[in-house]
């Protein structure tokens, strides 16, 4: 006589895809630059500079390297960044 109940397969999950050591550099290089690009972003409102189309950009075709795009900004903006810039280094010299 049959049974009405399901039989009892053993279903093989799907494993999840290995990285490879080229990804995993890569993820560390985009997360570094993350956070490159958001101490930057901290530190430029603190003089109250904005850098709006600042992001993350792609790995570069030449080093490998994953790069910050700072992006394009208004003529003052980056008058502003440049007295931070030159007010820091005097600073540091001192």
């Amino acid at each position: 006589m049959p049974s009405n109940r399901p039989s009892r397969r053993h279903v093989r999950l799907p494993e999840p895809p290995r990285r490879s050591l080229l990804q995993l550099h890569l993820r560390a290089q985009r997360e570094a630059a993350a956070a490159a690009l958001e101490r930057l972003t901290a530190a430029l409102a603190l003089v109250d500079v904005v850098l709006p189309s600042a992001g993350l950009d792609g790995q570069s075709p030449y080093t490998g390297t994953v790069l910050v795009h700072l992006g394009n900004a208004r003529a003052e903006t980056v008058e502003r960044l440049a007295e931070a810039v030159t007010r820091g280094a005097a600073r540091a010299g001192d």
